[in-house]
């Protein structure tokens, strides 16, 4: 597979988003006392526990919102409405790597040049997909991932 600046910054921000959580887990173990077992219990069970169903509250109140964004996609970029993509992610206990789907609204058109080939990113970005990444709004399907 080559690598060009996307796949780059999907490992990134995966790696990050990662290390973000296994830190902020330590850092509310530490800073609520709790420690060894009870350390253990929290990120296994609470936080997972905390993580769904703030996920699916999330999806519930934010539902009308993405309906909106869901339509506005079919009409100005057509179908599919959502871009899926399956990504390695933690490895299980047997030290293989558990494979999972990523959701996001698309963004990006599927505009190809004469020999059939996807034309560079940034021709087939148009404006109402520039302004879903700004505001991090193609990023809302992600809730998805959690559940």
């Amino acid at each position: 597979m080559a690598m060009n600046q996307q796949n780059v910054e999907s490992i990134f921000t995966t790696v990050t988003r990662e290390s973000a959580a296994k830190i902020h887990a330590k850092a509310m173990a530490r800073s609520s006392g709790i420690s060894g077992f009870g350390q253990r219990l929290y990120a296994s069970f609470f936080k997972r526990f905390l993580d769904v169903v703030l996920s699916a509250f999330g999806l519930v109140v934010l539902s009308p919102l993405l309906a909106v964004i869901a339509l506005l996609i079919r009409i100005r970029l057509g179908s599919p409405v959502v871009f899926r993509q399956v990504r390695s992610g933690r490895k299980d206990a047997s030290g293989e790597e558990r494979l999972f789907t990523l959701y996001k609204f698309r963004s990006m058109t599927n505009e190809r040049d004469s020999n059939g080939r996807l034309l560079p990113d940034n021709q087939r970005l148009p404006s109402f997909g520039t302004t879903l990444r700004r505001t991090s709004l193609d990023e809302l399907p992600e809730l998805w991932n959690i559940l």
